[in-house]
């Protein structure tokens, strides 16, 4: 087993996909739809990596890149977006 994942993505199928992949490669999943529930997991519990989409309906994913930088995290962090260029690059300015 490779370790703990966190995938948030508010799409529900690319959500469920992730997650599989994950699962088959050696990853126990745990899924967030929400910003709010992103941020609620991450207060409770840790993960060995996070996948994380941008664009999380009305609010953005750059608020749980703020978060786990208030918590000193150091867990890999793999961004998937549609979002355009310059929500891409403000997210890695963050990181």
């Amino acid at each position: 087993m490779l370790g703990e994942l966190l995938s948030i993505d508010d799409a529900k199928l690319h959500l469920s996909i992730i997650r599989k992949i994950a699962t088959r490669v050696g990853f126990r999943t745990t899924g967030a739809s929400s910003v709010g529930e992103a941020l609620n997991l991450l207060r409770a519990n840790s993960f060995d990596c996070i996948t994380l989409d941008l664009s999380l309906g009305e609010r953005s994913g750059t608020e749980v890149l703020i978060l786990l930088a208030e918590l000193k995290s150091r867990t890999p962090v793999i961004l998937i977006s549609g979002s355009e260029d310059d929500a891409s690059e403000e997210a890695l300015s963050f990181g």
